[in-house]
């Protein structure tokens, strides 16, 4: 009988270590099932009832009721929660009760962060008299019974950024050991809490406004020295009413879950475990029902309700109905004119980013416009020996008038509105002329010059060449130019 108890407790360990945290499929009704950062995390109190059959054709098979009770405080900032437990798997039975502490912090509009601390004490009692034997004299079966209290802790934290949430919770930290005696052996048996992991991510969107939202859920969980078992799935939430879950559970199982909330506060959910693992086709189906309220949101808005032979009256229920339209209209637009401005503001720091670019554009055109002595000389005299002087336009007026002809075959002319050391500072050139005056150039290159010059127009005669130079001059070109506009006289 010796070898038997040794064997039992082997067995116990070996499954204790692969899992002695119960596996629980509501945790997207209920988040903080499997995170105690995540109580508090809504306005309402919540009280949730759980109830977990797994492997239902087993006798003995693993059974799991939960009772919690959560809350926020101080502006949301503070969660605080209760939990009873039940766990009983065969002869080994445990009892648990927690307190609950959360602290959710606001970085900004987008960046959340929740850290929780659950308290408490576990009473595990292993019930050797339950073993089936064929010698039921056998004090030796009937002097295990016995029951330990531990402390006992989880923590875990929780970071939402929009509409993406990664989770992390550490189980049994304390890692408690339960010390069991038998006087009639004289035999020592122990047990002791192994230290659980999960982490958890998900990503909600809108399939369908204002009405349909998915979200992709995966999950780890571990244990010190053993393989993690991943779980996957995909959530559907219609109108935050009623709601369905498929999910697949690495080496055990599909489950499908189907809840919704009756008149706001009461909600319903069920899940349905079909076994893909070893024990499939021989364990039978696993299942659970979660029973949940909520009460103690604050009303927007404040009606008088007047009632009359402890019956509400007809004008209350209209004149409730009529303000309920009205919040709703009114949250509407403020949604509407939140997400202006919200667009509007980021059209100005858009547009100063914009023009702080510009501005730093310029800059660097007028820097690469800087010439030394040696480079305005060099300016001057290539200007000296190729610009059109006022006496030379005077005469080609006059030529012009005389003959046209003579003009349109000798003389080609350009409007010259800059000069740049680089063909690189020559394209910024006529990026900026561009966006600042609207007015298209191309590139001019002299091999007497080692400048690239900015021309406007190219005239094979002189007529509208005045014409341009006085445009460019009343358009105020010439901030732009180093030097002042002038006439370049193809030789």
């Amino acid at each position: 009988m010796k070898q038997i108890l040794i064997g039992i407790f082997l067995l116990l360990s070996v499954a204790a270590e692969s899992q002695q945290i119960p596996v629980i499929d509501h945790y997207f009704t209920n988040p903080y099932l499997i995170n105690p950062a995540k109580a508090g995390m809504n306005e309402f109190t919540n009280i949730f009832l759980i109830n977990r059959q797994q492997w239902t054709e087993f006798q003995g098979s693993p059974k799991y009721t939960r009772i919690s009770a959560d809350a926020s405080f101080n502006d949301k900032k503070v969660g605080l929660g209760l939990i009873f437990s039940n766990d009983a798997d065969n002869i080994f039975k445990r009892n648990a009760f927690y307190g609950t502490y959360a602290y959710h912090l606001k970085i900004n509009e987008d960046h959340n962060i929740s850290m929780g601390l659950n308290l408490g004490l576990i009473d595990t009692h292993i019930s050797l008299s339950d073993l089936q034997t064929n010698d039921v004299n056998d004090p030796l079966v009937f002097s295990q019974n016995g029951t330990r209290v531990k402390p006992d802790a989880t923590a875990g934290i929780n970071y939402r950024y929009k509409k993406l949430e990664i989770g992390a919770a550490g189980y049994q930290l304390m890692g408690s050991k339960f010390r069991y005696y038998d006087q009639t052996t004289n035999q020592n048996l122990n047990y002791q809490l192994i230290q659980h992991f999960l982490f958890v991510a998900n990503y909600s969107f809108t399939a369908i406004p204002d009405k349909l939202d998915i979200s992709p859920n995966i999950m780890a969980r571990t244990t010190l020295g053993l393989p993690s078992q991943l779980d996957a799935g995909i959530n559907f939430d219609y109108e935050n009413f009623l709601w369905s879950y498929i999910g697949y559970r690495q080496n055990s199982c599909v489950y499908f879950n189907l809840g919704g909330r009756i008149y706001d506060n009461l909600t319903i959910s069920g899940t349905y475990e079909l076994n893909t693992g070893n024990l499939a086709g021989i364990s039978g189906p696993s299942y659970e029902i979660l029973l949940g309220f909520r009460f103690g949101k604050k009303s927007s808005v404040t009606s008088e309700i007047y009632f009359s032979n402890n019956h509400i009256t007809e004008e209350a229920r209209r004149n409730s109905q009529i303000q309920s339209e009205n919040i709703d209209k009114i949250k509407y637009e403020n949604t509407i004119l939140k997400n202006k401005i919200e667009t509007s503001q980021r059209e100005v720091v858009n547009n100063k980013k914009e023009i702080t670019g510009l501005k730093e554009e310029i800059k660097r055109l007028k820097k690469s416009m800087e010439f030394t002595e040696d480079e305005i000389h060099s300016l001057e005299t290539f200007k000296e020996k190729h610009k059109l002087k006022p006496v030379a336009i005077q005469e080609l007026k006059e030529n012009a008038k005389k003959d046209s002809s003579e003009v349109e075959s000798n003389n080609k002319f350009n409007v010259i509105v800059g000069a740049y050391k680089t063909l690189k500072d020559a394209k910024l050139g006529q990026k900026v002329l561009e966006r600042e005056f609207n007015l298209t150039t191309f590139v001019l290159k002299n091999p007497e010059s080692h400048f690239y010059f900015l021309a406007t127009k190219k005239y094979d005669h002189f007529d509208g060449v005045n014409e341009e130079h006085q445009r460019l001059i009343e358009l105020g070109v010439e901030k732009m130019v180093t030097g002042n506009i002038w006439v370049y006289k193809v030789q």
